[in-house]
Formats: structure tokens, C-alpha cells, sequence
């Protein structure tokens, strides 16, 4: 592509201590630094204040895909078992504390097969979940006796990596809307002793990788070119999705919510599909049963 994107996605390394808006904050402040007005700015998903890791960044229009992004992430935590919290991690108050010297590497192995799968899952009570219409991290602070309601959440694969007393190390795979603190919660109470999360690395967020993120220092050093530079374009997060290529009459009907007749449609089933012209992305479309391509969202990617 000729021209730098200003919409996209940015692969952020979040660091341990701020927080996931800590690092909007800083981007706004670069835009800022460079006279130029912030775009939307919204992550796919938060990191709590004690883990680091990948942190995708919507630049832009590309905040209008962030509802389609179900990609499952990738994380390696650090469970404290023998310790309970409010906050089901070691930076929350101790509620109560276990004796873990009974539990062996054996027990917890073979416990851990029992999460795999899809379950419903109790949210931390320090969380953004809604509570009776508020956030429950602002009920669980005013002191509130409440209930969350189980969400249907997915963790599909569970790789010990190494337990010495009292913590365990695994890696996880799991789909949207999982909490680790919540696994590492239940995990303890299954073996009796109770649990939290002590350190919580997320390597992966569907396509975004670790080892390919930058820190938001490093953009800060950049500028708003440097941040240009490295914007992954709005379509890269849809990449499991079919996907056609319109002419250039019909991008022009396709992008002022006109649908189109005789496009040839991937698939046999229902889903949202990937739409395409001569120039580029156009945005994603859903197919009739009479093979008519409407529109879903327009996100032609911006140059500068």
C-alpha cells in the first residue's frame, strides 16, 4: 500500500502496573504532541492492571470491526494456589489462606482436563460485568454483598508448564469473555485449597502475537508517523472470513448500503463475508438465501 493507513489495529505490549486505558491515554497524548486530533481509540480487550502483554489497539474506523473479532487468546498464568482473594488475584485482600503441602502434582494435573471445554463461569467480582446496571468492580468497592450471573465461556486447551509449591504455571487457550482469575479461582476451590492469579502474561489475541507487539514508550519515541508505521490494516482481524471482489460500479452502490445482485458467494452457510475492490477493503457484507450482497459495515481503509 502506497500510503500509511490512519485506521488499523496497533499490537501493543502492555506492561505490569497501568492500566488497559493507560495506554489509549498515552496515544491520545502522542496525536496530541503531533497537532493532530486523537482518533476513536478502543481496545479488544482489557488486561487488568497486574498482567502484561498483547493489548490490540482500534485505531480509527477500524472500531467498527472490534464486535466481529472473536479470535480465541493465548495466555500463560501464574496461579497461587493456597490463597484466596477479593479480587481473585494477590493484589486484592486475603480472605483466606490454605495449607497446600497435601496437594501434589498429580492432583492438579488431573484436575485440569475438568475446565477444558465449554462451562459456565462466575465473572470476578472485580470486573467490568454489569451488576444490577453498574460495573461490579464499583459495587465490589463499595463494600455490596451481590451475584454475578454465569457467563458460557471456552477454554480450549490447558498445557501445564510446571507446579512448584505453592504455584502452578499453565498456559491457556481460550475464546472471548473467559476470565483467568475466574479459572484460577475455581481451580483452587476444586482442589480444596483455594487460588489466585499471581502473574498473567496474555502471548497471543487471535492474530496479534508478543513477539511481534510494541510498547507504548516505544510508540511515544515514534510519533504519530512512527505510529502509521506499524497500524496493521482494518482487515486483519477478519482474515477467517470468506471473501469477494466487487467491481468498481458496484463498490460504488456496495459503500452507500445498496445491495448487490450476481456476486458470486463463498460458503454455504451464513456468515458475515469480506468485501473487496480494485483499491481495497471496503468493509463486510451478509448474503441472502437469493445471493444478494448486502452490506454490514463500510470500513474503506483510510490513507493519510
Amino acid at each position: 500500500m502506497n500510503l500509511p493507513q490512519t485506521s488499523g489495529f496497533l499490537n501493543i505490549y502492555k506492561t505490569v502496573g497501568p492500566t488497559s486505558y493507560d495506554c489509549i491515554r498515552v496515544l491520545k497524548r502522542v496525536y496530541m504532541r503531533g497537532k493532530s486530533h486523537p482518533p476513536k481509540l478502543g481496545h479488544l480487550g482489557t488486561l487488568d492492571p497486574l498482567a502484561e502483554g498483547v493489548l490490540p489497539i482500534a485505531v480509527g474506523s477500524a472500531g467498527k470491526l472490534i464486535r466481529f473479532f472473536t479470535a480465541e487468546k493465548v495466555y500463560r498464568a501464574t496461579i497461587r494456589l493456597g490463597l484466596t482473594t477479593a479480587t481473585d488475584d494477590i493484589l486484592g485482600s486475603v480472605l483466606a489462606v490454605a495449607d497446600v503441602s497435601r496437594v501434589d502434582e498429580a492432583d492438579i494435573y488431573a484436575a485440569l482436563p475438568d475446565f477444558e471445554g465449554e462451562m459456565e463461569q462466575v465473572p470476578p467480582k472485580f470486573s467490568a460485568v454489569s451488576a444490577g446496571g453498574v460495573k461490579a468492580y464499583k459495587r465490589a468497592r463499595m463494600g455490596a454483598d451481590f451475584t454475578l450471573k454465569p457467563k458460557r465461556v471456552r477454554i480450549s486447551r490447558i498445557e501445564p508448564l510446571g507446579w512448584v509449591p505453592p504455584q502452578l504455571e499453565v498456559r491457556l487457550t481460550v475464546g472471548p469473555g473467559t476470565y483467568i482469575r475466574a479459572f484460577a479461582r475455581d481451580l483452587g476451590a476444586k482442589l480444596g485449597v483455594g487460588g489466585c492469579i499471581a502473574a498473567l502474561v496474555r502471548e497471543a489475541d487471535g492474530p496479534f502475537l508478543g513477539v511481534e507487539s510494541v510498547t507504548v514508550d516505544e510508540i511515544e519515541l515514534g510519533g504519530v508517523d512512527g505510529i502509521r508505521s506499524v497500524l496493521y490494516p482494518p482487515d486483519f482481524i477478519l482474515g477467517g472470513l470468506q471473501q469477494v471482489s466487487l467491481t468498481v460500479e458496484q463498490s460504488k452502490a456496495f459503500a452507500v448500503g445498496k445491495g448487490i445482485d450476481g456476486v458470486e458467494i463463498p460458503g454455504d452457510g451464513p456468515g458475515f463475508i469480506r468485501v473487496y475492490d480494485d483499491v481495497g477493503f471496503i468493509g463486510l457484507g451478509t448474503a441472502n438465501a437469493n445471493g444478494c450482497l448486502k452490506p454490514k459495515k463500510i470500513i474503506r481503509a483510510e490513507g493519510c
